[in-house]
């Protein structure tokens, strides 16, 4: 049996949580304080995710009986992930049975899903989207997304940093990520302290994604936290033999 062991800090436990809502219906819950963290000002480009968490009821906090503090930083442990998935389902957050019989659960990007998936790959011309954040104290970090399918070769992969124009491959912005067919572009919206931000495959390396998903990754500049976050959007497209940085051949 082959086990796999994730680590992920408590400020991205979010992206899991957000995860699971793509795919079920968000149910209003009673809201609690959502500035009761000392250790999360309005500046924290996370402040906004933890406080939805907080007010769902998922956390209570990382320091008893006082839990006052949300430890951003701090590493969530396989627990704690019970406990946080625990208080999603009982809170009723999101109800997945609900979703399951849902008028829309079956489509995607408001195509029928049913002929594709899964293990199929949907009509060329059609474009995924998702988001992207990575951050951390130490020397680098990164986050990986896959769009939930293989394409018919690994897109030839962009990505645009903060304040850079779009360009042909990739005409869209971080809020509304484009990418024309066969190519995956990303785009960061924020930053700080973070150098070399770049698509990252552990298959193909630097500048590259693989056929059913990537990761973005970014560096350290100088001591202390840094961050990066954005969207991306993958179409596809016909398989291509593309050469060069952020392109690699169509292979899988």
């Amino acid at each position: 049996m082959v086990k796999f062991e994730i680590s992920i800090t408590r400020r991205h436990l979010y992206g899991v949580v957000g995860l699971i809502a793509a795919f079920a219906l968000v149910i209003p819950v009673a809201g609690w304080a959502s500035d009761r963290f000392t250790d999360v000002p309005d500046t924290n480009v996370f402040h906004n995710d933890i406080s939805w968490l907080a007010d769902a009821g998922v956390t209570l906090g990382c320091n008893p009986p006082t839990n006052n503090q949300y430890c951003p930083s701090s590493n969530v442990t396989r627990e704690q992930m019970a406990a946080f998935m625990h208080r999603l389902s009982d809170n009723q957050v999101v109800d997945a049975a609900t979703a399951v019989t849902a008028e829309d659960s079956d489509t995607l990007d408001g195509i029928d899903s049913t002929g594709f998936l899964p293990g199929g790959t949907p009509p060329v011309g059609t474009t995924v989207r998702g988001n992207y954040a990575l951050g951390n104290d130490s020397s680098y970090a990164w986050d990986s997304f896959s769009w939930g399918f293989e394409l018919p070769g690994r897109p030839i992969s962009h990505f645009i940093t903060e304040g850079t124009w779009p360009t042909a491959e990739c005409p869209g912005s971080d809020v509304d990520p484009q990418a024309i067919a066969g190519h995956l572009c990303v785009y960061e919206a924020e930053q700080s302290n973070v150098s070399g931000q770049d698509v990252f495959s552990a298959s193909h390396g630097s500048g590259d994604a693989d056929a059913y998903g990537g990761s973005v990754i970014g560096y350290q500049i100088a001591a202390g936290d840094f961050w990066s976050y954005g969207s991306w959007a993958v179409t596809v497209g016909e398989p291509i033999a593309a050469s060069g940085a952020n392109g690699g051949p169509a292979l899988p």
